[in-house]
């Protein structure tokens, strides 16, 4: 399967400061995605951290984090070998 890249967008009437903060919280992630049960840093922090996902269906993975960016943007890339696909 090729890469593909997957955005969400959701309007919030807040300072993007305190936005950009609460989205930054890798190890919180879950508590503002409403799909995802659990969202924990098992190593790391910043570029190189990685996180353990759990989905509302009890799906497991993993996800290491390519690009930091503090209070602007960040990448997480799924490591397939561990996604759910089905």
């Amino acid at each position: 399967m090729p890469p593909f890249n997957l955005q969400k967008s959701r309007v919030v009437r807040a300072p993007s400061r305190a936005v950009g903060e609460v989205v930054s919280d890798a190890g919180r992630y879950h508590e503002v995605v409403d799909t995802l049960a659990v969202t924990e840093i098992t190593s790391g922090s910043g570029k190189g951290m990685v996180r353990h996902c759990v989905d509302t269906n009890g799906r497991e993975w993993s996800e290491a984090c390519t690009l930091w960016e503090p209070g602007r943007s960040y990448r997480m890339t799924v490591d397939i070998s561990t996604y759910p696909a089905s």
